[in-house]
């Protein structure tokens, strides 16, 4: 069956905006900066970048409020054929909470396994997520495959077969970031993150598909519940950095450290913090907790 343009399209705009996801998170992990100790870091944060995505997610839970409303004024029922937010929308949440746990903690190796390997590595070998759904739909979806998709399956497993073989073949050059051991260590996490995001993508399928939650209601909710769970890390920063200073007191440093840290220059911080520094972590704690 020949593709149509509106699906070509969405195929390349998925290839070009998945393209552009790879290199500018590898971009911000290249990036350096010099600390109030004189060191140079790298911004090595995969859970930060992890959580972007997840605010990114839970915008769309906003976005589907937004369109269902407006057509709810409408008072034409246009809510209830809109593709947006036609479907059930009666259902518990709770039901997305596995596929949100499973979002949070593959994508979070898979930005481990980018700080380690070559961002090409990691783009093709995202695309392992496809063998791993279809072992999986088979096995607990009763899905019947057809020879041709057999046929890409093990298309996709020579293309991985190759990129693996030209990592572990590599030069292991000490002096750079990207030794073989790192990433031969990078390639199996995203590969792992793969295997997990399969789990999520065949749990989706059986549950959303099943009762027809509309499927920008269903990233939204997955965004929320990973908001939820980073406001659960901010109470336990609660816990770490108990509060033994007058409430004044501490939103004026807070204020001072997120200033500092926000410096593009990098010069300047405080002692304990540096604009790409371990510490900035603390800043981003600080900021949920209030």
């Amino acid at each position: 069956m020949a593709w149509s343009q509106k699906q070509f399209i969405f195929a390349l705009t998925m290839v070009v905006t998945g393209s552009i996801n790879t290199l500018s998170t590898k971009w911000a992990d290249n990036i350096e900066s010099e600390g109030s100790d004189g060191q140079v870091r790298r911004f090595v944060h995969p859970f930060v970048q992890a959580c972007a995505m997840f605010l990114g997610e839970f915008l769309c839970l906003l976005a589907f409020k937004a369109v269902y409303y407006h057509l709810r004024r409408k008072n034409n029922g246009s809510e209830d054929r809109h593709d947006l937010v036609q479907g059930n929308r009666e259902f518990s949440p709770f039901i997305l909470f596995v596929p949100a746990m499973c979002d949070m903690l593959a994508t979070s190796i898979m930005y481990v396994g980018l700080n380690l390997t070559y961002p090409s590595s990691f783009q093709l070998l995202r695309g392992s997520v496809i063998i791993f759904v279809a072992i999986l739909s088979v096995a607990f979806l009763n899905r019947t495959l057809v020879k041709r998709e057999w046929f890409g399956i093990a298309f996709i497993m020579v293309g991985l077969v190759i990129v693996g073989m030209s990592d572990v073949l590599s030069n292991d050059n000490t002096g750079s970031q990207y030794t073989r051991n790192n990433v031969i260590t990078g390639d199996l996490l995203i590969i792992l993150a793969q295997i997990i995001t399969a789990v999520q993508m065949v749990y989706e399928e059986y549950y959303v598909t099943a009762l027809n939650i509309p499927a920008l209601q269903a990233v939204g909710w997955e965004g929320k519940f990973l908001r939820l769970f980073r406001a659960g890390g901010a109470s336990a920063a609660d816990v770490l950095y108990p509060r033994d200073v007058p409430v004044q007191q501490q939103r004026a440093r807070r204020a001072g450290r997120f200033a500092r840290c926000a410096r593009p220059d990098g010069q300047q911080l405080s002692a304990d913090h540096s604009y790409f520094g371990h510490d900035c972590v603390d800043c981003i704690f600080q900021l949920c907790r209030h």
